[in-house]
């Protein structure tokens, strides 16, 4: 590909401005183009491996390695952080407000890494910080009757929230509660609505 580059020296600037042909040795003034043997040479030391450089020279090989290989988690931290947390601070403009803001998200994100720990612990299930983000934001409760006669029926309770429930030891839900049933299982009190 970069031989045939060489046929036509006119294109070749603007693809060096892309990032492209590292193996084009260029004069300034564009008058000689050729082939960097030099580079090709080098390069081919490393066909058939991966290379990871670090300035870290005390790191044994598998040090480098391993901390190279958990790069995919940070990534990850990020997507989750981005994505599901939506961690942009559009609507703020002071420095203080921008602090504040991702704050609560490391905090949101973190105690999200303590309950994919704690379901993973107790209840060997898996799930994504998408799917744990619509567990603690889809359930509803249907509250019927009139204050102090009240029924609660936990509706729309995606299957993630059980497993979120189990790795806290909460009690279960159950279809017909009354507010103080409820409020035993969930720490909320939805008498203070009435009141």
């Amino acid at each position: 590909k970069v031989k045939k580059s060489l046929e036509k020296p006119n294109q070749i600037k603007s693809q060096l401005k892309r990032g492209r042909n590292q193996y084009i040795a260029l004069d300034a003034d564009l008058d000689s183009v050729h082939l960097d043997e030099e580079r090709i040479a080098y390069q081919q030391q490393f066909d058939g491996y991966y290379a990871v450089i670090t300035n870290q020279l005390s790191y044994t090989t598998q040090e480098v390695t391993d901390i190279y290989g958990g790069l995919w988690q940070i990534e990850e931290s990020f997507r989750v952080l981005k994505s599901d947390l939506r961690a942009h601070p559009v609507y703020v403009w002071t420095d203080e407000h921008i602090h504040g803001h991702f704050v609560l998200c490391f905090l949101s994100f973190s105690l999200m890494r303590y309950a994919q720990y704690l379901i993973q612990k107790k209840t060997h299930q898996s799930h994504s910080g998408k799917v744990l983000c619509h567990a603690f934001n889809e359930p509803m409760v249907l509250v019927q009757g009139d204050y102090p006669v009240v029924t609660v029926t936990p509706t729309n309770i995606p299957s993630a929230y059980f497993d979120v429930m189990k790795s806290l030891d909460m009690p279960s839900l159950s279809t017909n509660m009354t507010l103080a049933e409820f409020k035993k299982v969930t720490k909320l009190d939805l008498a203070l609505n009435y009141q």
